[in-house]
Parts: C-alpha cells; sequence; structure tokens
C-alpha cells in the first residue's frame, strides 16, 4: 500500500487499465448484500460486513488480476467488449454471490476459472453455465477433487505419489477413500460424495455409489460422463500459466 514500486511488478497492471477492468467489475458488485434495518441488523453487519469487505475486495481484485491475464493471451477480451455483453455480466453476478459465500480457496479458484472461461468464450451453453454454477455452489471440495479422481484415476494417483497394481483397472471411489483414509469427516463419507456427483450427471455409466459399500465389481466402478468433462473444463482456467500456478480441482 503507497508503494510506488507497483509499476516494476509484472503482476499488476498500468493504472488506466486497472481503472478500466475495475470499473466493469466493482459496479456490478457495489451493493451485493447491503445491511439496513434496526439495531439487530446494524449489530449483526458490525460483525459480518468487515468479512463480507474482506471478500469482495480479494474477489474483485483476483478477477481483475485474471482477466488482465486473459486479456494477454486473447487480445479480444476487453473491458468494453465484456460490459456489453450480458452473459458475462450474468456468470460473474452469479459466480460473485457464491464467492462471498465461501471462504474455500478451491471453490474460490473454480469460481474465478469458471469466470474467465465465460470471459474467454470457452464456455457451454448459456444454461449450462448457470447449472454448473449452482453445481459449484453445492458441492464442496472433495467433490470436485473426487471428480477430478473419477476422471483420469492413474494420473490422479500419480500427482499424489499413491502407487497403483500393475494390471488393475483403478477404482476412483477406493482410491479416493484410501488416500483421504483418516481426513473425511465420516466414516464412508466417499460414498455420498459419489452419490451426489452421481445424481447430478457428473458421474456416470454403471456407476453406483452405494455398492462401495460391498466389494467392488468391474461394472461398478464410476466412469465421468460427458457432462462431469464439461464441468470439469468449465472450472479448469483456460489460462495455462495460471492453471499450472493454481489448480481448482488437486
Amino acid at each position: 500500500m503507497g508503494d510506488h514500486k507497483d509499476g516494476n511488478d509484472p503482476t499488476k497492471m498500468p493504472q488506466a487499465t486497472t481503472q478500466e477492468w475495475g470499473l466493469v467489475l466493482a459496479k456490478s458488485l457495489a451493493s451485493l448484500i447491503p445491511f439496513a434495518g434496526g439495531p439487530a441488523a446494524e449489530v449483526l453487519g458490525a460483525i459480518i460486513t468487515p468479512q463480507i469487505e474482506k471478500r469482495k475486495t480479494e474477489w474483485l481484485e483476483n478477477i481483475r488480476r485474471d482477466l488482465y491475464e486473459l486479456s494477454r493471451w486473447k487480445t479480444e477480451v476487453t473491458p468494453e467488449r465484456l460490459s456489453q455483453d450480458p452473459a458475462f455480466t450474468t456468470a460473474f453476478l452469479h459466480a460473485s454471490q457464491i464467492a462471498l459465500r465461501t471462504h474455500q480457496r478451491e471453490k474460490l479458484q473454480a469460481l474465478r476459472n469458471a469466470v474467465l472461461n465465460v470471459a474467454a468464450g470457452t464456455a457451454p451453453d448459456e444454461n449450462l453455465q448457470l447449472v454448473f454454477l449452482h453445481y459449484l455452489d453445492m458441492l464442496t471440495p472433495l467433490h470436485l477433487t473426487l471428480l477430478d479422481c473419477v476422471a483420469d484415476p492413474r494420473e490422479w494417483s500419480a500427482r499424489r505419489s499413491y502407487p497403483l497394481a500393475q494390471g488393475w483397472n483403478p477404482d476412483a471411489g477406493i482410491i479416493f477413500e484410501a488416500v483421504y483414509r483418516g481426513q473425511l469427516p465420516a466414516e464412508n463419507f466417499h460414498v455420498q460424495l459419489l452419490q451426489d456427483l452421481y445424481s447430478r450427471g457428473l458421474v456416470g455409466n454403471d456407476a453406483n455409489p452405494n455398492a462401495f459399500l460391498s466389494p467392488p465389481a468391474e461394472a461398478l466402478i464410476p466412469r465421468i460422463t460427458d457432462l462431469g468433462k464439461r464441468f470439469l473444463a468449465f472450472i479448469t482456467s483456460p489460462i495455462p500459466e495460471l492453471d499450472n500456478a493454481d489448480q481448482a480441482t488437486v
């Protein structure tokens, strides 16, 4: 703060560009959660408002920085164009409301990536965008991690240095439970996570999450659906360097 060396920081934008991006974003978010009413509301506002303002500031700053990086990668992404794009405004406002309701880094990163994909034109149909944002609101980081495991169990296991037997058709539910054993909030919690993903059409084929309570069978191994793949793509950064720096589904 007050440091005039920001001009030498490659992560900082020039002042004029900062103002342009900030205007596009901040105007939409200015009065998202107002507090009004009697003394009780004032007390609640005094308790909650500082955290809300902190979250709002961090969210806007991170989105602003990411959009700037996106505009360097795709020159057609400009503040002027996005300010005239109703689909971007809708996605941004939905994502912002969810972002203010969470402190979880993985969800915040996934929400930012979703907004970037809408801005970049790499997002799915507008109706599907809203469905996927609703999923992000309802699902936990553990859901996202498990879905990532289902998408590619061998690669997911390799990232965690978890050895898999050669010739074994990897079962994402069993692998996930083994890696997170002792860290999940309840016994067989991975079964509930799988059921949630299954009920949303993100995991499918012959998968029956309840069957993981009994010895697994080949037909019961969960497979990611086309919808699940599109959802993962939606919450993955369209900018390779950002995606490598902070994955949404680690």
